[in-house]
């Protein structure tokens, strides 16, 4: 199965070290231009650029949109991002369902275009589901010390939903 993504769920799974997760879940994940340029070029140096430099041309692919112009009104009518309205757009024209997205506004647009959305915790869970983790817990701790918003309630869901509360 492959994903479209968008920057934060490549950043988080860089700073923790799990960025190869991506791989091992969904084989090839295709990131629009917009979200190779805030993570590779922007965010050299940062936690996941040195990771999407890497798998870039393997496993990972960016494309180009062609609708330009639907991305900047779904980002001015929605609020988001340049990356989330690309990455929505991108999803959409290559036919591709899944969408690696975490920002709740970004998550409601590709809801409402009927992506199915995956967030960087929805990775972890998979990921144990699998055998290629030991703890959600942990990593959702470590999400938590990045400084990634998780409300304490879904938190506790995802770590009753794998076994660990």
């Amino acid at each position: 199965m492959s994903a479209v993504s968008n920057s934060s769920p490549l950043i988080y799974l860089g700073t923790l070290g799990d960025f190869e997760l991506l791989r091992l879940l969904f084989g090839t994940i295709t990131i629009p231009e917009a979200v190779y340029r805030e993570v590779a070029i922007d965010g050299r140096g940062q936690p996941g650029g040195s990771d999407v430099l890497k798998a870039s041309g393997h496993w990972m692919l960016t494309e180009s949109i062609r609708d330009q112009h639907r991305a900047i009104s779904l980002m001015e009518a929605q609020g988001i991002h340049a990356g989330e309205s690309e990455a929505i757009v991108l999803a959409q024209e290559r036919g591709l369902d899944v969408i690696l997205l975490d920002d709740q506004r970004a998550v409601s647009c590709a809801k409402a275009a009927r992506l199915k959305v995956v967030r960087t915790p929805a990775i972890y869970a998979t990921a144990k589901e699998m055998g290629l983790i030991d703890s959600v817990r942990d990593k959702l701790d470590h999400l938590r010390q990045a400084r990634f918003f998780l409300k304490d309630q879904d938190y506790r869901s995802i770590l009753r939903m794998v076994g660990e509360l």
